[in-house]
């Protein structure tokens, strides 16, 4: 057992505050808030802590954000230490260890806050948090009882005798005995608030801190305060001789106890007198039970308190269905001094015709049931009641029918799963192999979430899947419906993939026998007997194994097996799905089944089968007998009836005879006008030949060519356009090309007369700016180091011609380049004028795929050319600037004469530009000339298609008009034809009907023959018959009535009568709790026809009456159809559970809260939880 060290603040805290079972819910929220105040209040006003023992929250797994935003904002108020468990309700995995208490921890500090979510001791207590397993609570508690200093149990917990509320027992969970004696227990779970004694154990149910439902009506709550200190010595260790010798630990004891006075009361009252709700206040809730007679008292208090602002519900004391079950009951305490199911057959068969000879009403159903329109006197009716009796107990004691008939006449059957294994089920597939703990469970929600990428949240999961594996093993089926074929459904996995690959052989080979093997196994107990069942299967190949306390019982079959397993477990006829596993749609079958399938589903209770076999024996007897009376009087009818049948036989053949002969001249008449017209048909099919031949010379002559040649065109077109559309595109892209060039020629002429312009102002200023002059010419110098300050005007001219050879150098050779790119777009162009495909640079034959590669080093040369050009062109203006400027210092005449010269040099080359800008123009003009001429001869070529292309559509037209007339010659012939043949076939048949009438006329011959030769054994047998007809007669009536007495309406509905009722009141005590109070469902005989079984329900009215009111099925919503229905069901179990007929500890409900309201929802899990702890829908436990 750990040990848990405490905060130095919970080690310093004596007094702590316990409450449990808070609840917290949209609804609840208010109230909650306001118990988390006042235990805080508490608290702090005793200089303590709280302790909180489990279920905070209603709903586990998913918590409410607002719910938790407002739970942690009054959570951080708190300033005492805390120590919590979690409860069931918390708990999120079957182990306790993720549960939703965790979030509370961010609400407080640290050391403020202890969550104890596993069986652990500290500061002198055991704490223990809900666990499914009791086992591990039996160790917790030996563990905790072994050792020393341990004072009290803190726990959450489910035992045994415990009240779930003020009318219901827990029958489920530990013993009392399990816990420690001498040590006080405080435990969470149950909303009561009492105390549990056994000899030395004390245990107490701390309770609610307000009342939650209707169930708690009345029950005061409470708070209470421990305190741990120095109390007395431990349990479990001796005192010492004095205080010296031994230091006594600190024990924990109850020092106080209080009402919690919060939320919403709810009280219930007799009558409209009652006072117990006087103290009510605006909000609480009173149920009124209304006696007859004082309802105009219930409607003057509902005034009274709905003014006062309580919320008021009126329950009539007396309605239709308490009236019938009062009367039910009060006829079966004065007659059924034994249970019915109890008796024996024969004491049965004595009883109910015992009460048939005393009961009119009964004697006049049976009566009109077996359709009895025989009047007799009273000794006639005596005498036919003692031969029915003498007749029905021969025919039981026949059967063997002796033995009493309760619990469904079968042995009683405990049977316990405790484990299921499943291996490639379903999507439950791949090397883990996966087991599903069984017993001892509580109540589990499966949930699932799908990955699979179909869209769907957890459709498909594999839930159902789960929940059904154990019923797939035993039964063979996924669906919670009886299953009568025997058929093994498929659960392999689709995911599993496939083993060995697929073999080779003559036949296509099975891809299902290369599949993995799906196998569920389940292991429990039956009556106590260790079992196992293993079912395989793999593709269409099934295996099912069963052993029982070690001994194999498989059978050559699975069939064989299967009837095994049935008969050992008790499961036979579905009893499995009607117990312990309900689908999705099966939860609705009961209340929807006709009243025949229900009897049948109630034999399950009351065996019914020796009154099914005594009616199908009597009726095989008098079957038998009826089929001889019928035989008997009729066959006298049916020979004389013949004899007049042949002779009319025999006058109706020689008439149709006659009308043969004269249908057989007819035909004779219309063959011999047939051959005329079948010698044409030879005619017919020649014309047709040479038509059809007509029609494909005219295809292939005509059309096909017609088709051809408008297809050709249409290539011819296409194929000039693009000449056209490549050379347009080729001039085109020239054009532009000399339209670039153009405007670099422009652009330079706009250069070189710029300088001219600067050059003559410069020549202005000289004069003027000598010593100016001189200044900048040492400052010039001083950029080009190379020079030298006192570098002459020589040297600088020289300086400038060398830059100026550079650059021409470099001029010439991007004139060079361009010339290169020039001549290679056009070899690229296929330019008619270019001849050789030479390299313009080495000479050498340039191959096409080179031809972009030299392209490009040619346009990356270009641009490094031009840089270079640009910069020493800069360079160039540098220096001539400064060669100016010398020659000014050296002489002013010499720089004007250099100064008139670079003009005159200026001038020229603005004339060389001019000229090549002319040249440039006069060539694009001749390109832009020949784009236009290309496209008008595009346009012209385009109206020559369209025109041609309309003459061959009207051709064609023509060529399709006349292939329609042929095909319609053709398909005349053909009709032709056909009816050559069909007048062909008349002829045929003509001769068959000629022949058919020869053959009836002998036969109706050979017919007058029989039935002459049958008129004389006639005779004899009506003699035979009358002597025969008189004794089965009165025997009839024996037998009919015997089967009225044997049927649904005699005794098997007086054997059901008790099962009705019992079913009826167990529904009715869980319908209570479904729909708390406002839903009643009854069960009963048919007034007019008792062999029918009426299921009515009656609904409180939400008017201020409170009355019930009968709706039909029909008429429930879906809500309380569902209700209506998991009532029946669970009370159906619940019989079959306590008449022994199966008992198991597992039930399997899949979608069970489909079509239910937050408040049905709620009902459901109550109803749930109390199955799961082992209480009934019995009003009494």
């Amino acid at each position: 057992m750990p040990f848990i060290d405490a905060s130095i603040l919970h080690q310093n805290c004596k007094s702590w505050v316990v409450f449990s079972d808070l609840h917290v819910k949209g609804d609840s929220i208010d109230t909650c808030e306001k118990v988390l105040i006042s235990i805080h209040q508490a608290a702090v006003a005793r200089q303590g802590g709280i302790i909180f023992l489990g279920d905070f929250w209603h709903v586990r797994r998913s918590l409410d954000v607002e719910l938790l935003n407002r739970v942690l904002d009054v959570l951080r108020t708190w300033t005492c230490p805390v120590i919590m468990i979690p409860g069931n309700h918390d708990q999120v995995t079957l182990g306790g260890k993720v549960h939703s208490l965790k979030p509370l921890q961010s609400a407080f500090q640290l050391e403020q806050i202890l969550i104890i979510d596993e069986p652990a001791i500290s500061m002198g207590a055991l704490w223990v948090p809900y666990r499914r397993d009791l086992n591990v609570l039996r160790a917790a508690l030996r563990a905790g009882a072994d050792s020393p200093g341990v004072s009290m149990i803190f726990c959450h917990a489910d035992v045994k005798g415990a009240y779930m509320n003020d009318n219901m027992r827990s029958k489920e969970g530990l013993d009392i005995a399990s816990f420690p004696k001498n040590i006080p227990i405080y435990s969470g779970h149950f909303h009561k608030p009492h105390t549990i004694c056994q000899g030395r154990t004390t245990l107490r149910y701390v309770g609610s801190p307000y009342q939650t439902s209707l169930s708690e009506a009345g029950q005061e709550k409470y708070f209470y305060c421990v305190q741990r200190g120095n109390h007395g010595v431990v349990a479990g260790v001796e005192a010492a001789a004095s205080v010296a010798d031994y230091e006594q630990p600190e024990t924990w004891k109850e020092v106080e106890r209080w009402v919690c006075d919060i939320g919403r009361k709810i009280f219930r009252a007799s009558s409209p007198s009652d006072a117990s709700f006087s103290v009510a206040k605006a909000g609480d809730r009173v149920v009124v039970t209304v006696p007859t007679g004082q309802e105009h008292a219930a409607q003057i208090l509902l005034a009274e308190l709905q003014e006062r602002g309580i919320e008021v519900e009126l329950k009539p004391e007396d309605n239709p269905l308490t009236r019938r079950r009062n009367a039910a009951a009060a006829g079966a305490s004065s007659n059924d001094v034994v249970p019915v199911e109890d008796m024996d057959p024969l004491r049965i068969f004595r009883s109910f015709m015992s009460q048939l000879s005393s009961n009119p009403e009964l004697e006049a159903s049976l009566g009109s049931a077996v359709d009895d329109k025989m009047s007799l006197n009273k000794a006639a009716k005596n005498d036919l009641h003692a031969k029915v009796l003498e007749e029905g107990l021969l025919t039981l004691q026949r059967l063997n029918g002796t033995k009493a008939i309760s619990g469904g006449g079968g042995r009683e059957c405990l049977l316990r799963f405790e484990t299921v294994t499943l291996s490639n089920f379903g999507p439950y597939y791949g090397e883990k192999v996966v087991e599903y703990p069984l017993s001892d469970r509580g109540l589990v929600l499966i949930k699932g979430q799908s990955t699979d990428g179909t869209g769907a949240d957890s459709n498909g999961a594999g839930k159902t899947t789960l929940a059904m594996s154990v019923l797939w093993c035993l039964t063979g089926s996924l669906d919670a419906r009886v299953v009568g074929d025997c058929k093994v459904a498929d659960v392999t996995s689709d995911s599993c993939g496939y083993g060995a690959p697929e073999k080779k052989s003559g036949k296509s080979s099975g891809a299902a026998s290369n599949k993995l093997t799906a196998e569920v196994i389940v292991k429990g107990t039956i009556n106590n007997l260790s079992f196992e069942v293993i079912r395989r299967r793999c593709g269409a190949k099934s295996e099912l194994h069963f052993s029982v306390d070690g001994k194999c019982l498989t059978g050559q079959s699975p069939t064989d097996t299967q009837a095994r397993i049935n008969d050992q477990l008790g499961i036979k006829n579905g009893l499995l799905q009607r117990c312990c596993f309900f689908g999705q749609h099966a939860v609705q079958l009961l209340l929807g089944l006709t009243d025949l399938k229900l009897k049948e589903e109630l034999s399950v209770l009351v065996d019914t089968s020796l009154w099914v076999d005594a009616e199908k024996d009597v009726r095989t007897r008098r079957k038998a007998a009826e089929t001889q009376l019928t035989q008997l009087s009729v066959q006298d009818k049916i020979l004389k009836e013949s004899l007049v049948r042949a002779k009319k036989d025999r006058a109706d053949a020689s008439n149709k005879l006659r009308e043969f002969n004269e249908a057989l001249s007819q035909a004779t008449t219309d063959f011999d006008a047939i051959p005329a017209l079948a010698t044409s048909i030879g005619d017919l099919n020649r014309d047709l030949i040479a038509k059809q031949k007509e029609q494909a010379a005219f295809l292939r002559d005509v059309f096909a060519p017609l088709k051809a040649d408008a297809l050709t065109a249409q290539q011819h077109r296409d194929s000039n356009c693009a000449e056209v559309d490549q050379t347009l595109m080729r001039f085109k892209l020239e054009a532009a090309s000399l339209q670039t060039e153009k405007v670099a020629v422009t652009k330079a002429v706009e250069m070189v007369r710029k300088n001219s312009l600067n050059l003559l102002a410069e020549e202005e200023k000289v004069n003027v700016q000598v010593e100016h002059v001189r200044a900048e010419v040492v400052t010039a110098l001083l950029s080009f180091p190379e020079l030298g300050e006192n570098s002459d005007s020589s040297s600088l001219r020289n300086h400038r011609e060398q830059s100026l050879l550079a650059r021409n150098a470099v001029v010439i050779r991007i004139k060079d380049v361009e010339a290169s790119l020039a001549l290679i777009k056009q070899l690229s162009e296929g330019h008619s004028c270019v001849q050789d495909e030479a390299c313009p640079t080495c000479g050498q034959e340039m191959p096409v795929e080179s031809r972009a590669t030299r392209t490009e080093e040619l346009c990356k040369s270009l641009d490094l050319l031009r840089g270079k050009n640009e910069s020493l062109s800069k360079r160039c203006q540098d220096l001539h600037k400064l060669c100016e400027q010398s020659a000014e210092l050296e002489a002013l005449q010499v720089k004007h004469s250099d100064l008139h010269n670079q003009i005159e040099v200026v001038c020229e080359a603005i004339q060389k530009h001019t000229l090549e800008q002319d040249a440039l123009s006069t060539r694009l003009a001749y390109y832009e000339g020949k784009v236009n001429h290309l496209e008008q001869e595009k346009v012209s070529h385009r109206d020559a298609f369209v025109q041609q292309q309309k003459e061959n559509a009207r051709a064609l037209a023509d060529a399709e008009n006349n292939l329609a007339i042929l095909r319609a010659e053709v398909s005349a012939l053909h009709e032709a034809i056909n009816i050559s043949h069909q007048q062909e076939a008349v002829r045929q048949r003509a001769e068959k009907e000629v022949a058919i009438a020869q053959e009836r006329v002998s036969n109706a011959d050979n017919l007058l023959l029989e039935k002459t030769d049958e008129e004389a054994r006639i005779q004899l047998l009506l003699a035979t018959t009358a002597t025969n007809s008189a004794d089965l007669t009165a025997q009839q009536q024996v037998w009919k009535r015997l089967i009225a007495v044997f049927g649904q309406g005699g005794i098997r509905n007086f054997v059901f009568q008790n099962v009705i009722l019992q079913l009826e009141s167990v529904a009715n005590a869980y319908l209570n709790v479904l729909s708390e109070g406002g839903i009643q469902f009854a069960l009963q005989n048919d007034g007019k026809d008792e062999t029918r079984i009426v299921k009515s329900v009656w609904v409180r009215s939400k008017e201020s009456d409170g009355e019930y009111r009968e709706r039909s099925l029909a008429q429930l919503s879906g809500g309380q159809w569902r209700r209506v229905s998991l009532a029946l069901e669970f009370a159906f179990v619940e019989l079959i559970r306590r008449r022994g007929v199966l008992r198991s500890n597992l039930i399997v409900m899949d979608e069970v809260l489909t079509y239910l309201d937050a408040s049905g929802r709620e009902s459901v899990g109550t109803v749930l939880r109390t199955m799961a702890q082992g209480g009934g829908g019995n009003e009494e436990e």
